[in-house]
């Protein structure tokens, strides 16, 4: 029990793999430091100005026309179909009720 095993591979060319890896690898971040290191500019130029920015002058009167529309869309013709009135035009058309609609232009 106090004889010392003697490993199943060879420990010389695990460690010989191992430090080959790591001189690779610092070979690569060498070459890749000194090729690149040419590609950055010495100084960035300085940022330009881009002016104050453009704000609404009445944001509040902006919105409260939009939500204006948008209630105007809603309470129309085709905002407020009943889901029932819906149901029957969809059953309506039958065999064809998922082809694809008209465009609104009337061409198809």
């Amino acid at each position: 029990m106090d004889e010392l095993r003697t490993p199943d591979f060879p420990v010389r060319w695990v460690l010989i793999t191992i430090v080959a890896g790591f001189v690779l690898v610092g070979a690569v971040v060498g070459v890749i430091t000194l090729t690149y290191g040419g590609a950055r500019p010495s100084s960035f130029p300085q940022p330009s100005d881009l002016g104050a920015p453009r704000l609404e002058t009445e944001p509040v009167a902006n919105h409260e026309a939009w939500l204006a529309r948008q209630r105007a869309l809603l309470s129309g013709a085709e905002g407020r179909t009943p889901i029932t009135e819906a149901m029957e035009a969809i059953a309506a058309r039958g065999a064809e009720a998922y082809a694809p609609l008209p465009a609104e232009g009337g061409a198809q």
